[in-house]
């Protein structure tokens, strides 16, 4: 049930960010352009607001699933236990979120943030510290399991669930029976584990996935098409000084299309000057 929990609320915050934050990147990208002038605002001012904007209403929405869940699962019925259970989930939707924003930043679309949002859950699920043991896991990739945000939070509410419990004993074939939330624990590889050293994990991903988004945000620049330069061709016509104030007091939205008439009736007619009269006629 534990791992449940935090898988899905790992994969609603990832979710929720990477669908629309591939689409907001490019407004900033365009806003932030040089071309456009002056950049609107810097990457830094952009990343803070944002989290700042969106960090209460993360840690409110899991605070609030973690308060309904609790006392449905009958969890260990301590405050203690409780603020340390909101706590967690808390921590691991707000870092949760840092990731998908990690993921849209890196992502050119939202087609291809959404496509790499599945094998990075599943990675995750199959690192979580107690489907493969640190012993199992091959030495090239013995650094996903530090990775995983769904490892640092199932073991951190497995602890704050285990921890300080003594079990009535009971016969179990095969395994001998669990007397002590230890040696429940120690069944998950989670013996040495701490709640700080957990809550420590999740805390330096998240800042590290801040860190890069903010990167990532600095380094991005929009893309333009290239326009090859042409050259304007002159045809000879003039315009006396007389014809171009006559020019001036027609309304802008159909002025060049006058000028452009004048002009194809003198190059028809042999006409180099426009003058008032020709204007006229």
């Amino acid at each position: 049930l534990l791992s449940l929990c935090v898988i899905g609320a790992t994969n609603l915050a990832i979710a929720s960010t990477i669908r629309a934050f591939p689409k907001e990147k490019t407004i900033v990208q365009r806003e932030r352009s040089p071309r456009s002038g002056r950049p609107m605002y810097g990457a830094l001012p952009y990343l803070f607001s944002k989290v700042a904007a969106e960090l209460p209403l993360s840690v409110g929405l899991s605070c609030l699933f973690g308060g309904i869940l609790y006392p449905l699962a009958k969890l260990g019925r301590t405050t203690r236990k409780f603020r340390r259970f909101l706590g967690l989930t808390a921590l691991n939707s707000v870092a949760a979120s840092a990731l998908g924003l990690l993921v849209g930043a890196v992502a050119p679309s939202t087609d291809a943030a959404l496509a790499m949002f599945p094998p990075i859950i599943v990675l995750m699920i199959i690192f979580n510290g107690s489907n493969i043991s640190d012993e199992s896991t091959p030495k090239p990739i013995k650094f996903l399991p530090k990775l995983s945000l769904v490892r640092w939070g199932f073991e951190g509410l497995a602890v704050n669930e285990f921890e300080g419990l003594e079990f009535k004993p009971f016969t179990q074939i095969g395994r001998p029976s669990l007397k002590t939330g230890a040696d429940a624990l120690a069944r998950l590889s989670f013996e040495d584990s701490t709640i700080r050293r957990t809550a420590v994990a999740q805390g330096a991903i998240l800042g590290a996935c801040y860190l890069q988004t903010y990167r990532v945000l600095k380094n991005a620049r929009p893309r333009y098409a290239t326009l090859k330069r042409t050259t304007a061709v002159d045809d000879g016509i003039r315009w006396t000084a007389d014809a171009e104030a006559r020019l001036q007091k027609i309304p802008g939205f159909v002025r060049g299309r006058v000028r452009g008439a004048a002009e194809k009736y003198a190059r028809e007619n042999g006409i180099t000057t426009i003058t008032d009269e020709v204007f006229v006629a």
